[in-house]
């Protein structure tokens, strides 16, 4: 035999109100977008490692300065300077900008 059970109309939007908030929880990591400085951090990151940095800038040079304008990153050592262009991919969904690098060839100083 079944019992007639009263449904608080309390207790459903408590447990309806829980489960968004646990549920939008678990989800917005999923896609965050990252901060401007972390977006940067990881353009420069993936420059600074990428075999075309170091085909283009001879060994013996150190790197003296990282301009950062716009979308290209002016990369100077003590002799020469390169440009490496980012160009952001299109992107269907939120998350974190995905993206290609240009590399032009590096150039002597005063030209």
């Amino acid at each position: 035999m079944l019992k007639n059970r009263k449904i608080s109309k309390k207790g459903t939007m408590k447990r309806l109100l829980i489960g968004l908030i646990v549920g939008l929880a678990t989800i917005s990591p999923a896609f965050a977008v990252l901060s401007p400085l972390d977006q940067s951090l990881r353009e420069l990151k993936t420059i600074l490692d990428s075999e075309e940095l170091r085909q283009n800038l001879q060994t013996s040079e150190a790197i003296q300065d990282v301009w950062h304008v716009g979308n290209r990153y002016i990369i100077t050592t003590e002799n020469r300077q390169m440009v490496v262009e980012v160009h952001y991919l299109k992107q269907n969904r939120p998350g974190r900008q995905e993206f290609e690098l240009q590399f032009s060839p590096a150039k002597p100083l005063g030209q």
